[in-house]
């Protein structure tokens, strides 16, 4: 008899998804998780735009409050960390507007998107794509802006520490939320109340008026909508690449582009991927990895993918698609004619022998994407088809 092994478990970390799922559902702890994550940066970042405050922990909380009550709106269109940032402004321009500065010297002197500027680009380094999410204007301004910064004397910039620790301001966090939490919890009584009484009265119209016979509602081959590959006959026994997937990230290189990866929610669709992509160079390449358990390539017939450009973000030519084993790639396919709709994109793979991949790569360069340099991808239904038996 083998001995028994005490394997270790393995931790698996809160996706802020999935913490925002918990959140609207009324799971306070789950909320308190986000504000673990984030309200240090985001307590530093305030102390950093507005020294003379001597309430800093409140802004911090009316900031994270801001993000809480739009909970239910929040459609996955930028990251956690760009809407809170957002709220920190929104409380920091109030704050400003209610007391004038008397802090001498030129910081004193910048307006809130001049000191928001600097702190994030050359106190937390982030990319020019990534600040124009938060601050709303476009890459080529802030780069003016930037420079013209830097020509008045603000390249080098002595930051000062911030000494508050968020976990102090946490109770107070909970008993704000507590009370909000249960504002919403009887606008949600409301709302279902008012819903319960709609839906008796179409019951009473239904009565008195019947559709006519053989009418069915359908959709129409001209909304838009590409067809489900899920339930499509062509396609036996098709694999989600997601219950393959152990984690996944966008990544790129900081000098050739940028690249952010989010859940979004498209009416008539749900919760897809999308990719947001700027490239600076050439040449340049960013793209999104699916990091996947091993699998075996060969048990596969086929490889599909549902694909949608955005016309007001920009549409590339096309993409790449690669699985690798090991960072190499084992098999390669251009995907061109993206449009502002949806597409089925459908493959086969052609392997008889074994072989084995560990991720899939969704990529984008200076060859493929074409006159639009930065853009959005919408991604859903990555499929693997199996062999039949």
């Amino acid at each position: 008899m083998q001995p028994a092994v005490n394997s270790p478990r393995i931790q698996i970390q809160a996706t802020d998804e999935m913490l925002i799922e918990h959140s609207r559902g009324g799971n306070l702890p789950a909320f308190e998780d986000l504000f673990e994550r984030y309200a240090g940066t985001l307590l530093e970042y305030l102390y950093l735009m507005d020294r003379e405050a001597d309430h800093h922990g409140s802004l911090l909380i009316e900031a994270f409050l801001i993000f809480y009550r739009k909970l239910f709106k929040y459609a996955y269109r930028d990251h956690v960390a760009t809407e809170l940032f957002r709220s920190a402004n929104l409380v920091l321009q109030r704050e400003m507007a209610r007391r004038p500065s008397t802090e001498g010297g030129g910081w004193g002197n910048l307006d809130l998107f001049d000191r928001s500027l600097l702190v994030l680009t050359r106190q937390y380094g982030m990319s020019m794509g990534a600040v124009s999410r938060i601050l709303g204007q476009d890459t080529m301004k802030l780069m003016e802006r930037i420079n013209a910064l830097e020509a008045e004397g603000y390249r080098e910039i002595d930051w000062p520490i911030c000494n508050h620790q968020f976990r102090d301001y946490l109770p107070e966090l909970r008993s704000r939320l507590q009370a909000a939490g249960q504002e919403q919890q009887k606008k949600r009584w409301l709302m279902i109340i008012a819903f319960l009484i709609l839906l008796l009265l179409a019951l009473i119209g239904l009565m008195f008026f019947r559709a006519p016979e053989g009418q069915r509602a359908g959709v129409s081959a001209r909304d838009g909508k590409a067809p489900d590959v899920r339930r499509s006959q062509e396609v036996g026994m098709p694999v989600l690449i997601q219950e393959l997937q152990m984690d996944r990230s966008a990544w790129f290189r900081p000098q050739e582009g940028f690249a952010e990866e989010k859940l979004m929610f498209i009416p008539g669709r749900g919760k897809v991927l999308a990719l947001d992509y700027e490239l600076f160079q050439v040449p340049a390449s960013v793209g999104i990895l699916f990091r996947l358990k091993d699998i075996d390539l060969s048990r596969f017939s086929g490889f599909s993918v549902v694909l949608r450009g955005d016309e007001e973000q920009g549409i590339s030519d096309g993409v790449f698609i690669e699985f690798r084993e090991g960072g190499e790639a084992v098999w390669r396919q251009k995907i061109s004619g993206l449009k502002n709709q949806w597409l089925v994109f459908q493959y086969p793979l052609n392997f008889r022998a074994p072989q084995g991949a560990d991720s899939l790569v969704l990529l984008i360069d200076d060859q493929i994407s074409g006159p639009a340099r930065s853009g959005r991808v919408y991604i859903d239904q990555l499929l693997l088809n199996r062999k039949k038996a």
